[in-house]
């Protein structure tokens, strides 16, 4: 029996083919855009991220209350949305979406892309740890050209807790972004993980060589505790410098990583000439 396929044949299964995959696609489309928002107590994830981004205070821990309840119970199926809100890059997509959750604009001072990325980075915050299956796509989402979705995808990361420990890497890579709210996203995250100090804090000691050394490095070195008890020297030669709002900052951290040593530190920053 002769299996080679006529001319017709071979473009008609050619055009089968191509038929299946187009089909494929617009089932894939219309799954995503039918795609309804999770609602939980008869309100609709956004108008609870809404709710409790009024109370939310970026870089602070999160605030309990109802809202929270709510993101929290609505769990993983809000990952999607959040996602989608820290990465969004359409201004006026943005601004209907806002409207239709709550019947008006909610914050008119703010650009509609920047109340979304609040409203997302509020949600991983409410989440914590459970947002545990975003993690690989925040990751993805630090290496964008976009400075702004880099900040905010180091943000979230910071919020996982113990979740987020698998990120520390890549975060590290991003104390020293070219952009440097990305560069202090990236270290306050660290800082707010708080985990794999053996590993992290040598890295923060480094950062405070630079030239201005950011708010965000002291305050991480600080969330370590005793555990940052290496950047001690560099602190303590910081407390002694020139600059009197960087050394102020070096005492206050050391204060929190060795007490009696910050002490001291106060003391002589107290009998400085002024």
């Amino acid at each position: 029996m002769n299996s080679r396929l006529l001319p017709g044949q071979r473009r008609f299964r050619a055009f089968a083919g191509c038929a299946v995959v187009i089909v494929s696609i617009l089932i894939l489309v219309w799954q995503f855009n039918s795609k309804t928002e999770p609602v939980y107590d008869g309100k609709s994830l956004s108008a609870w991220l809404e709710e409790y981004e009024k109370t939310f205070r970026l870089w602070n821990n999160p605030p309990d209350s109802g809202a929270r309840e709510a993101i929290v119970r609505i769990g993983a199926d809000a990952l999607p949305f959040l996602l989608n809100y820290i990465a969004s890059e359409d201004p006026l997509q943005v601004k209907w979406q806002i409207q239709k959750a709550t019947g008006g604009p909610a914050h008119p001072s703010d650009s509609p892309e920047a109340h979304s990325h609040s409203l997302g980075i509020a949600g991983f915050a409410a989440l914590q740890e459970r947002a545990k299956p975003a993690e690989g796509a925040l990751q993805r989402m630090l290496g964008s050209r976009k400075a702004l979705i880099r900040r905010n995808a180091a943000i979230c990361l910071g919020y996982l807790g113990q979740a987020g420990v698998t990120a520390i890497p890549e975060l590290l890579a991003h104390v020293e972004d070219e952009d440097r709210e990305v560069s202090n996203a990236a270290i306050w995250a660290l800082g707010n993980l708080g985990e794999q100090s053996d590993y992290v804090v040598p890295r923060l000691v480094e950062l405070t060589s630079r030239e201005y050394p950011s708010l965000e490095v002291f305050e991480a070195l600080a969330k370590f505790g005793d555990r940052a008890r290496i950047a001690v020297p560099k602190l303590k030669q910081l407390a002694e410098g020139r600059d009197p709002a960087v050394a102020l900052l070096a005492v206050e951290t050391v204060e929190r990583i060795d007490a009696v040593t910050g002490a001291e530190l106060r003391a002589k920053l107290r009998g400085r000439k002024p």
